[in-house]
């Protein structure tokens, strides 16, 4: 496998109104890896609006395909490095109906989860 730069063939759509959401993205846009192989948005993939219910989806600019959800987060794990890197790759070992339980709970609850980390940041 080449180490050649994949020139922002990936977009992430995420949900620009979850703190939660917004906080991760920020976190993982600052990685130059990340800035090289994705471009962020917080709009819904133009060609699967109704699907999207404001998650995380990323796009392969050049095919067209859209990979949701869990399967979402290892691509981006993949393409990580330091701890958030490591964090995606680990959670990708998990068996998927696994993955797939975790990222409904927390993406069920990313607003009463961000409320959480917002108060606990702001008492420190």
């Amino acid at each position: 496998m080449s180490n050649k730069k994949l020139d922002k063939n990936f977009e992430i759509h995420y949900d620009g109104t979850c703190p939660l959401c917004n906080n991760f993205m920020n976190s993982i846009s600052k990685s130059k890896q990340a800035k090289d192989t994705f471009s962020f948005s917080t709009k819904p993939p133009s060609n699967n609006v109704e699907k999207f219910k404001k998650g995380i989806a990323v796009v392969n600019k050049k095919t067209g395909k859209i990979i949701w959800k869990d399967e979402a987060l290892l691509i981006i794990g993949k393409n990580l490095g330091g701890w958030r890197g490591t964090l995606m790759k680990v959670f990708g070992l998990l068996p998927r109906f696994m993955r797939r339980i975790i990222y409904n709970i927390i993406s069920f609850n990313r607003h009463f989860l961000s409320k959480l980390i917002t108060t606990k940041d702001k008492n420190n």
